[in-house]
């Protein structure tokens, strides 16, 4: 069966929005640019709010760097340098509203022709289960 882009580029965003899972899409300076309704739902952020933003900027703490605690955009970046999957059973993401929800994560390279083009960040929400 023979799809035209238009086609493809709407059943794309189709499977995007069904899931539960939350997907963020960043470009290889770590910049959103997508999310699907899920990411929006769970974070608090419209669409158009979270178009060019950081990860951190989205979902990340205002823990202190000294902290040791891993923040979203290095894992973003590692993936963007590296190319390997990331996967947490538990972390602790923020809302636009400053309270915060825990989430299963996992971050992969998004490549085009084999280069790495971004990331994807998907988490789903595991408070009721933990």
């Amino acid at each position: 069966m023979n799809y035209t882009y238009s086609q493809l580029k709407g059943l794309n965003l189709l499977l995007l929005n069904i899931t539960h899972e939350a997907v963020l899409g960043f470009n290889r300076f770590g910049e959103t640019v997508f999310a699907n309704n899920a990411a929006s739902r769970l974070t608090g952020w419209t669409d158009k709010e979270l178009t060019g933003k950081r990860a951190h900027d989205i979902v990340g703490c205002d823990c202190d760097s000294r902290s040791g605690l891993l923040k979203p955009d290095d894992v973003i970046n590692k993936v963007l340098q590296d190319g390997q999957t990331r996967r947490y059973s538990q972390w602790t993401l923020w809302r636009k509203d400053g309270t915060d929800f825990q989430v299963q994560l996992s971050c992969t390279a998004w490549l085009e022709d084999k280069k790495i083009i971004g990331a994807l960040l998907f988490f789903r929400d595991i408070s009721a289960s933990i």
